[in-house]
């Protein structure tokens, strides 16, 4: 989170284009980190019946937040662009600062296998590469949507940018209320293999 604060109060600053998109790929990095460890913290605030629930809530904070964003957006550029970075900046130390200070319950102890056996497991694992390939086509068709989207709307279509952003931010709000719809489904025995080919 600091990281991504820093970054982005950094590239408010940039004086030209190659130190902000250096600034957005350090900034891409600290974004990692914390979707990489959010889930394992996570699982250790939630109670075992609710992780289905949990993780539904999880998976809708990236369509929740870009739909947040295309609304907000076009208000911040009366300002400048810069300010629109202030404030991601700003409210990324901001939730770092309450991170710091949250109790956390201590993660369970490691197993036996050490790190490099637990990841030559997950990447020879038939599942994991399974899972690995779904999800990187959703990924690629929902990034091609949301990045190209908004530009299809205004440089085709004549639309203006703050109805482009109210109609790209439908569309990826209905991508967060699957994500919920399907953690509803989960909760209430509907198997895995049947919500993911729906969806």
């Amino acid at each position: 989170l600091c990281l991504t604060g820093l970054a982005s109060l950094a590239g408010a600053m940039a004086p030209n284009g190659a130190i902000l998109l250096a600034t957005r790929v350090i900034e891409g990095c600290g974004f990692l980190a914390v979707v990489l460890s959010v889930p394992r913290l996570l699982r250790l605030v939630s109670q075992p019946a609710d992780s289905d629930r949990v993780f539904a809530f999880w998976g809708a904070y990236l369509p929740g937040g870009a739909a947040l964003m295309m609304l907000v957006g076009p208000l911040f550029l009366q300002y400048g662009w810069q300010t629109l970075w202030l404030a991601n900046g700003v409210i990324a130390l901001c939730y770092a600062g309450l991170m710091a200070v949250l109790p956390f319950p201590p993660a369970p102890a490691p197993g036996r296998a050490g790190a490099a056996d637990n990841i030559l497991h997950t990447v020879t694992s038939p599942g994991a590469i399974l899972l690995s390939l779904a999800f990187g086509t959703y990924t690629f068709h929902y990034f091609a949507l949301t990045g190209l989207f908004p530009t299809l709307l205004v440089d085709r279509l004549g639309l203006s940018i703050s109805a482009a952003g109210l109609i790209s931010a439908s569309t990826v709000l209905a991508n967060g209320g699957g994500n919920l719809l399907a953690g509803v489904l989960l909760k209430r025995g509907v198997p895995l293999w049947a919500v993911a080919p729906a969806g």
